[in-house]
């Protein structure tokens, strides 16, 4: 079982526990302050209430303590391929694409972005949440919907993508090189044409380069020109070919 496994589980099975019985304590802690023939209903409701915040906030800690970048990378390793990515596809169609993957609200992490043509326009996109992390192989799966777009950039088939990113072996040398490539797998399903599989190529988009392509709000859909300029950025530091 890996630490992200590990941590949801004592989650569910210790900290819920932990924050009902606090709440609890607080309520009752609260009611017993009261004569029972002085507490009031609207005493009652407020007690409750406010036990019941109590309890919500404390399911959060959890959450809050995740989602600090520095614990993150120090519980799970392979948040560092966090960012934004530049894709080489295996598809003649959509040679490129530009992802985000990103800590979520939960336990988990999305991946979602935006496949471009050969002239630089969107083809199509998708978004998926992981659903699974095996340390041992080293695939951390990623699942969810894609669609593809028509020539004014509107949705029309949908279909489901499952994404393998061959995180594992790739993460020390991407922490100690930002030019690291991280290789992967995607596969477009329940389209009316043929599934589509393809071999990606991920290669990491920093801050100077977004700068040095004049594009002051990263983004994974771009416009035709912007995208240029960051493939022009890309060639230039030597990241892409």
């Amino acid at each position: 079982m890996n630490l992200v496994e590990t941590f949801r589980r004592i989650y569910e099975f210790g900290w819920v526990a932990v924050a009902s019985a606090i709440s609890s304590a607080v309520f009752n802690k609260w009611s017993s302050s009261v004569s029972a023939a002085d507490y009031t209903y609207t005493q009652m409701a407020i007690h409750g209430g406010g036990s019941f915040l109590i309890w919500l906030v404390l399911l959060t800690v959890p959450f809050w303590f995740i989602n600090v970048p520095g614990i993150r990378h120090w519980l799970y390793p392979h948040s560092v391929i966090e960012g934004w990515w530049l894709q080489k596809v295996d598809i003649q169609e959509r040679p490129w694409s530009l992802s985000h993957l990103t800590k979520n609200i939960g336990f988990g992490w999305d991946y979602s972005g935006y496949a471009y043509d050969a002239a630089g326009r969107v083809a199509a996109t998708w978004s998926s949440a992981d659903t699974k992390l095996d340390d041992h192989a080293g695939f951390w799966i990623f699942k969810g919907e894609s669609h593809r777009l028509n020539s004014s950039g509107a949705p029309t088939r949908t279909g489901n993508v499952l994404s393998v990113l061959y995180s594992k072996q790739y993460c020390e040398a991407i922490e100690n090189d930002p030019s690291a490539h991280l290789p992967g797998r995607i596969t477009d399903l329940d389209y009316e044409d043929l599934p589509t599989a393809a071999s990606i190529t991920l290669v990491r988009v920093t801050s100077e380069d977004w700068q040095a392509a004049n594009i002051s709000h990263p983004s994974t859909r771009l416009r035709p020109d912007q995208f240029a300029r960051l493939i022009e950025q890309m060639r230039r530091s030597g990241k892409i070919q």
